[in-house]
């Protein structure tokens, strides 16, 4: 029920601003709160109809109290850390209003305009249209709601965020290891800080990150509603950044991979690329046709289209090089870089995923290890060089440091499932600590 409510509200929020942008762009519907309140609730009444209508009824306040009296002391610390994080999260977003550049001179900035002109407008410049539009709309919905401070909405992601991963380990692991990836999660600084922020960086993780969680977990389980989920957070996310569509390849191959052996995966494929281009398609048309320009994701593919094998290979010890900044160097990815080398351990450790449903989550370590590894050499082919090496390095790998935040969620799933840590926890249980 956790992850179908919350993946459903993160649905709802990219569903209503990308309807409203639609309505306005190309119908000239205005920009209101009226406008935005009645498209989430339409949406909220159907995903209610279509998911919630036969579903469980909710849990009763006496049985969450038994739960609660029934958690162990080690449990009852691993939960204060969650709510501890979650409530500062919620308490800095609450009082403290976009103040980091790219949030005043783009995202909250587009946001404050939209909400005050009724229309989108401004943004007739490379710098001001070379994101999708979602956080900002995000801003112009609660500013013309009344909010003073639209920051408040990323606290609601990522409390989202951290239920539904949570949620997802306990079904595989126990309560116990869900406490403990939970707990891991809501601390790691490079995810807590960017939950301050005004920006996409965090949003995109959210979406992506949990989308190869829930493939991977899909694998695994051969449960139909965990690939519509991975399927749905992944199209959603090309309407928060222009990065998906590598991810979008990635998932292509895994849903091939796996179709060999599990026909019904065949029918997500068209599925996957029908959604994403619902997102894609308007806001390049938007871009390209309405305000001319071109997006960072064409000047991307179109550099990689005229690169060739030998300047590629060219790369590989600038990729060696980021790799070992942002992974290796501790206090720079804030965690990140133990949890990849423990990727690494654990990808090569055959013995231990003996079992049938164990071999999804091999794969998941190796496709992270692999993808990390692509993504850093395309962003590299594509990262416009500064005359400057020192800075274009410096540059690159602040921009990199916020990207790996997308494999931080399948890479501690994947080493919390995994059968030596998942042994060693049920050992942990049984101290009745």
């Amino acid at each position: 029920m956790i992850e179908k409510i919350g993946v459903g509200i993160l649905i709802i929020l990219s569903l209503a601003t990308f309807l409203v942008f639609l309505g306005n762009v190309f119908l000239g519907l205005p920009l209101t709160g009226v406008s935005f309140a009645l498209i989430i609730l339409a949406l909220f009444f159907l995903f209610w109809f279509l998911f919630l209508r036969k579903s469980s009824k909710f849990p009763r306040l006496d049985k969450i109290r038994v739960w609660l009296f029934n958690l162990r002391p080690i449990e009852w610390l691993l939960l204060l850390i969650i709510v501890a994080n979650l409530g500062t999260n919620i308490l800095m977003n609450w009082y403290w209003p976009p103040n980091e550049f790219d949030a005043l001179t783009m995202y909250d900035f587009r946001g404050r305009v939209f909400a005050r002109e009724g229309e989108i407008t401004g943004i007739n410049d490379g710098y001001q249209a070379s994101y999708p539009l979602f956080t900002s709309l995000l801003h112009t919905m609660l500013y013309t709601w009344g909010f003073e401070n639209p920051k408040i909405i990323y606290s609601l992601i990522f409390m989202i965020f951290v239920l539904v991963f949570t949620s997802v380990v306990k079904r595989h692991t126990n309560r116990l290891s869900s406490f403990f990836a939970g707990a891991l999660l809501v601390t790691t600084p490079l995810l807590a800080q960017q939950a301050q922020i005004a920006y996409t960086n965090m949003t995109f993780a959210v979406y992506v990150g949990l989308a190869m969680v829930f493939l991977v977990s899909f694998m695994a389980t051969e449960r139909r509603e965990e690939l519509i989920y991975s399927i749905l957070l992944l199209g959603a996310s090309a309407w928060i950044r222009a990065a998906t569509l590598p991810f979008v390849a990635m998932f292509l191959f895994a849903l091939v991979l796996f179709g060999f052996k599990n026909r019904p995966t065949w029918k997500a494929v068209p599925f996957l690329i029908g959604w994403y281009l619902f997102f894609e398609f308007p806001w390049r048309f938007f871009q390209t046709n309405i305000l001319k320009i071109t997006g960072y994701e064409q000047r991307g593919i179109s550099a990689i289209a005229q690169a060739n094998l030998p300047s590629l290979l060219g790369l590989l010890p600038e990729v060696l090089r980021t790799l070992s900044n942002n992974l290796l160097y501790f206090p720079i990815i804030g965690g990140v870089g133990a949890l990849f080398l423990l990727s690494v351990f654990f990808s090569l450790a055959y013995p231990f995923f003996k079992k049938k449903t164990e071999k999804p989550f091999l794969l998941g370590l190796k496709v992270t290890i692999a993808g990390i590894f692509i993504w850093t050499l395309l962003a590299i082919s594509i990262f416009p060089f500064a005359e400057d090496l020192r800075l274009w390095r410096l540059l690159l790998t602040d921009s990199m440091t916020r990207l790996f935040m997308v494999f931080y969620p399948l890479m501690l799933f994947t080493i919390f499932v995994s059968p030596p840590i998942r042994h060693l926890l049920k050992g942990l249980e049984k101290l009745k600590l």
